[in-house]
């Protein structure tokens, strides 16, 4: 079963190593994301599934970095954030194959990213 994946910034990290591994494969960086969380320095998105894509936003200080204040899962066509998505990571009776898709997609992106960890199901 799929399940969303909670993930945190490994302690080495450094805002100058994240964006040159943004640059490396290729994505986006904004010297905002406001509209991610308002502590936003820099963001990032990627496509995951038709219209909904995965916007990652860093703050100055990478400590306060976590994936529910700084990673939003958005419907581009609504313009604003996929409640399916957030729905199925808490209610696991209520998912839908598309739903599942981007899950998988998720997952799929952000384990590619090297600053990024899983964090244990068990934390």
């Amino acid at each position: 079963m799929n399940i969303v994946n909670k993930y945190r910034l490994k302690n080495n990290s450094t805002i100058e190593d994240i964006i040159k591994e943004l640059k490396e494969k290729k994505l986006p960086i904004s010297e905002n994301g406001t509209y991610i969380n308002k502590e936003a320095k820099y963001s990032t998105f990627k496509n995951l599934v038709d219209d909904i894509e995965v916007c990652i936003a860093f703050p100055d200080d990478l400590s306060k970095w976590n994936d529910f204040d700084f990673v939003l899962v958005l419907d581009e066509a609504f313009g604003q954030p996929y409640q399916p998505f957030y729905t199925a990571a808490e209610n696991k009776n209520r998912r839908f194959a598309f739903v599942l898709n981007v899950i998988g997609h998720y997952n799929k992106f952000m384990n590619t990213l090297s600053f990024l960890e899983k964090i244990p199901n068990n934390e």
